[in-house]
Formats: structure tokens, C-alpha cells, sequence
């Protein structure tokens, strides 16, 4: 998640979610990526623990619930084993909730660890037209956030982004 805060530009919007058994923001909107909103968001990072189950449908909830911009495409990406123990817990449910609610925002599900709920981020996948990844815990995984964040942007020939970060 680090990594994901060092690729956001001066033009970029950006919340980060934390989810275990509540889920947590670190603003309740966007904010822009200046030097100390990032500093902040890295100590709220830097500060979180696992705390029992993981609230997964809430996050992506907390993460879409937030109006879209006209002018910027809001990027959520989901980090987390994708297997959900608080609130809802069917894949199908999950998958077709945030497809409900998507409007012009984009989900990128990102499985961590080597028990990913592979099926989960299949129904995600296949519900929001989005490919999936698996980054191992060890060791360190490559620089996906870059090559997700670069790649968006040359596909929408967009000079800025909104960012929703939402962690485990």
C-alpha cells in the first residue's frame, strides 16, 4: 500500500480504506495527493493491524458510496486474500452489489497471500469486465501499483485520477 501512495501524482485524488472486522477510512472523501495528506496517509497505513474478520463487502461499499467526479475516473484497488467473514460473504452477492453501485469508477481486485479466494475475484472480475492479480507475501511481489496506475493512464489519455486505495 506504500507503494501504491509513492506513484500518486500532484493531480491525483486519493482515500485509502482499511477493512477487517469495521472498516475504517483515512478521509471520508478524496483528498488531494500533497505532500502532507501523504505523509498522513502513510502513518494511518504505518498504524493499522489486522483486528479480526474482514468486512470486505463493507469496504467496497464505503469505497463506491462516495459521488463520482465528472472529471475523473475513480479507481478502486481491492487488496486482500478475498475471503470475506463479516457482513455479506457470498461472492455472488459481493460481486453483484459493487456491480450495482460501480457507476463510472473501475475495481481492480489484487489477491495477497498464497490462500487467495481465487473465486471471489473471479465473480469481481467477471461482474466489473476487470482482470485480477495475485501478489505473493514472500517474497516482496513486483511493482503491480505502477504498472496499474501507468497502464490506466495511457488507456484513458486522462491527465488526472481519482484514487481509492482500500486495504486489508
Amino acid at each position: 500500500l506504500q507503494q501504491a501512495l509513492g506513484t500518486l501524482g500532484p493531480n491525483d485524488r486519493f482515500r485509502v480504506i482499511a477493512f477487517s472486522s469495521a472498516v475504517r477510512t483515512f478521509r471520508d472523501e478524496p483528498v488531494a495527493a500533497t505532500r502532507a495528506n501523504l505523509t498522513d496517509a502513510r502513518e494511518f497505513v504505518d498504524g493499522l493491524a489486522a483486528e479480526g474478520g474482514t468486512n470486505l463487502a463493507g469496504a467496497l461499499e464505503a469505497a463506491l458510496d462516495v459521488p463520482g467526479d465528472a472529471e475523473r475516473l475513480a479507481q478502486v484497488i481491492l487488496v486482500s486474500d478475498g475471503i470475506p467473514s463479516i457482513g455479506e460473504q457470498a461472492p455472488e452477492r459481493i460481486a453483484g452489489n459493487a456491480a450495482a453501485r460501480i457507476g463510472r469508477a473501475r475495481i481492480f481486485p489484487v489477491g495477497v497471500g498464497h490462500d487467495v479466494n481465487t473465486y471471489l475475484l473471479d465473480r469481481l472480475a467477471a461482474e466489473l469486465a476487470w482482470a485480477w492479480d495475485i501478489v505473493p507475501l514472500e517474497p516482496p511481489g513486483p511493482p503491480l501499483w505502477t504498472e496499474v496506475f501507468h497502464a490506466e493512464q495511457q488507456t484513458d489519455n486522462r491527465p488526472e485520477m481519482a484514487l481509492d486505495v482500500v486495504r486489508e
